[in-house]
């Protein structure tokens, strides 16, 4: 063999791999970044969570105790308005405008009212669903720094939903009283029309003399008189609907009936604990962002330095 022959470089095969060239992203942080971050700025940090703390449990020792009155509340529509179909079947409907209607009135009419009775001290009212499942059970809320005044106001929240509940009722009775009264025009007129085309009475001839024109003259009497008195019983419906629907707009009682359920006081104070955890973590949060502004400050320095020499 030839020593002096050396071994072609394109067929030997390479002993070294090809690695790849990881580059590092300049714009990547990594957690020893966040760390010298936070040993720089952890005096920004640590005096603004601290003020925040000291705020925080401030603001609660000195924020005055609430009273809450809660009030679960069932409504009942007239049992009048449940023969009517059209209403019976639009009852959820006004459960929810009735709540709808009603938060709006505890905004505005509530603190009214409650100023008429003679009670100076603020008192704010909220109204909501007590559960999904039932629209007629609502749950009303009473808060106000006086304890006393809570059960004084109740009524008042009650008489003013109790107006809302009878307004949003009766704007669903009256459209429907005058749907009855032109159901029960139109029903008049049918029956008059059928009335003039029923033929005079006649008697049918005895024995063997009936022909075939004879008896459908008196079949189409049956037919016509079957009609009318079908158009008689749904006239009768309408006045029945119609009658039972008017008794309700004219009479004293309310139309809608409020039951409680349960009532329920209590008195709220700030908890010290949980303000002082929210108060740490939005001071600690606030220091971060406050830190952060502060150790951009020399970048933000420099590149506008650099757009002025520019």
């Amino acid at each position: 063999m030839d020593v002096s022959q050396k071994p072609d470089s394109a067929n030997a095969p390479s002993s070294i791999p090809q690695l790849p060239i990881q580059v590092e992203d300049p714009d990547e942080i990594s957690l020893i970044d966040i760390l010298k971050f936070l040993r720089r700025q952890y005096w920004v940090i640590g005096s603004t969570t601290l003020v925040t703390i000291v705020i925080g449990v401030g603001a609660s020792l000195l924020a005055s105790p609430q009273a809450r009155r809660e009030l679960l509340l069932s409504l009942t529509l007239p049992p009048e308005l449940s023969l009517n179909s059209t209403i019976a079947t639009n009852e959820p409907a006004i459960y929810g405008e009735i709540l709808e209607a009603g938060s709006l009135a505890m905004i505005n009419d509530f603190p009214g009212a409650v100023i008429q009775q003679g009670d100076s001290s603020p008192v704010s009212a909220t109204l909501s669903t007590a559960t999904e499942v039932n629209p007629e059970r609502l749950r009303l809320v009473l808060t106000s720094e006086e304890p006393a005044i809570l059960e004084s106001a109740e009524q008042p929240a009650l008489d003013t939903l109790q107006k809302v509940a009878d307004e949003v009722t009766n704007s669903y009775i009256t459209p429907e009283i005058t749907r009855l009264d032109l159901l029960t025009q139109r029903t008049q007129e049918k029956i008059a029309l059928l009335e003039n085309r029923l033929a005079t009475s006649a008697t049918l001839p005895s024995g063997d003399s009936v022909d075939f024109s004879t008896f459908l003259q008196f079949q189409q009497q049956a037919q016509q008189q079957s009609l009318i008195a079908q158009e008689f019983n749904e006239l009768v419906d309408h006045e029945q609907e119609r009658a039972s629907l008017s008794d309700l707009q004219v009479r004293d009682e309310p139309l809608v009936s409020i039951e409680i359920l349960a009532d329920v006081q209590t008195q709220e104070s700030s908890s010290l604990l949980r303000r002082l955890i929210l108060s740490a973590i939005a001071g600690f949060m606030l220091g971060i962002l406050i830190a952060l502004i502060i150790d951009q400050l020399p970048r933000l320095k420099a590149a506008l330095a650099h757009i002025d020499d520019e």
